[in-house]
């Protein structure tokens, strides 16, 4: 078993880190920053599938992955977090971690959806959960406005870029540069709806 490459393992290194260095004593905050935009965008994509093939689900989907594939992370990072907030309380919490991130490393199984996703990403989750309880890491190099901005908007693109990509798709566009395309107009989307839209919404859903 090994690390598949994927740039959702940047999420998680970066969901593990931030679990450690939080200072909030409030978990039902954090909980609930995953599970109303999980729940909203499943209703979104649900109702797609349901106009598109007659079911809410897609084959093979479930619960823990959403009506479309790419919303399992967020019902693992919620399960992550509930786990890791509690376990900081203790004061090996970080080695523990780091020794199941290389237990599950090691494990090969074959399961239905999401199995595979969560048995690639929670090494690194822990990884980075690990190495925010022992170091710091500098983000002077990012600070840069237009950085932060982009960066704000960057779960957000991960929430709707499958309906760019169905859009897209639907009016004929393709070819080799259809991701970088597909980015860039769900970048402009959330961009736009982040502006026009009112910020109390948009900051529960993206």
């Amino acid at each position: 078993f090994g690390f598949r490459p994927s740039g959702v393992l940047i999420f998680a290194f970066i969901s593990g880190y931030f679990i450690a260095v939080s200072k909030s004593q409030s978990l039902t905050k954090k909980v609930n920053r995953l599970v109303i935009p999980f729940i909203f965008w499943s209703c979104v994509y649900g109702c797609i599938n349901l106009y598109l093939s007659g079911s809410i689900f897609r084959e093979g989907n479930n619960l823990l992955t959403g009506p479309d594939i790419h919303l399992w992370y967020l019902p693992f990072v919620i399960m992550f977090t509930i786990v890791l907030f509690n376990l900081k309380r203790f004061e090996y919490c970080d080695l523990l971690a780091l020794f199941t991130g290389l237990i599950i490393w090691l494990i090969d199984i074959e399961g239905p959806a999401p199995t595979g996703q969560y048995l690639n990403a929670a090494p690194i989750l822990l990884i980075g959960f690990y190495i925010g309880r022992n170091y710091k890491i500098k983000t002077s190099l990012f600070n840069a406005p237009i950085i932060n901005k982009v960066a704000g908007l960057t779960f957000g693109v991960y929430l709707a870029h499958p309906v760019t990509i169905l859009v897209l798709r639907h009016i004929g566009l393709t070819g080799v540069m259809f991701p970088i395309l597909s980015f860039i107009v769900t970048l402009l989307g959330v961009y736009i709806a982040s502006a026009i839209l009112p910020k109390q919404f948009i900051n529960k859903i993206v």
